[in-house]
């Protein structure tokens, strides 16, 4: 509680039990939901979770091709959804759900988000975890590069029945509409009341 930092509560909000005793898991959650939920985001906690994510998005290579970083990718629909979490989950403990698809359909339940703003980030969401899953098992490690024009790409949209410049405009299209909910959330001045 007295050392725990802004982006280890938000890390926190994803928490789920995989393995292992399942008393044991409840007990955890039980100790650390105070922790998560107890207190409201202060300005410097929220001034703390988008300068770790500014880090973050600094070191990227490639970005308009990085499923999981960059504008509208899989980190930042992560990190849009943590951050509404945590600022309304405290009151609501139906917007506590630990993955991302439940939780964005937990923020459009709530009217945290609209329905129509839900489905934009599902889809971009979806689309990008699809993708990442189908290169990882091409190459049979972590990938999260999307490939350049050609053989790689071609093959990639095919498998979605896509043809590469399709896949790539659907893309683009689906991470332009979660960077865009992202800057409008960030706009909004987040105080401690």
């Amino acid at each position: 509680r007295e050392r725990g930092r802004p982006w280890e509560r938000q890390a926190l909000v994803r928490s789920a039990a995989l393995v292992g005793d399942p008393s044991v898991a409840r007990r955890f959650f039980r100790a650390v939901e105070p922790v998560v939920w107890g207190e409201p985001l202060s300005e410097a906690a929220v001034g703390s979770l988008l300068e770790t994510r500014a880090r973050t998005e600094a070191r990227v290579d490639a970005a308009e091709r990085h499923l999981k970083q960059g504008p509208g990718g899989i980190r930042e629909i992560e990190f849009a959804c943590q951050f509404l979490q945590l600022l309304h989950g405290r009151h609501d403990p139906s917007l506590r759900a630990p993955g991302t698809r439940p939780a964005l359909r937990a923020l459009a339940r709530a009217r945290v988000i609209s329905d129509s703003e839900c489905r934009s980030l599902l889809g971009a969401y979806e689309l990008q975890r699809r993708l990442e899953h189908l290169l990882q098992l091409r190459h049979d490690r972590e990938q999260e590069l999307l490939p350049e024009p050609g053989p790689d790409l071609d093959r990639l949209a095919a498998v979605l029945g896509l043809s590469a410049d399709e896949l790539v405009t659907r893309l683009a299209g689906h991470r332009a509409a979660a960077a865009g909910f992202l800057a409008r959330l960030l706009r909004i001045p987040f105080s401690d009341a």
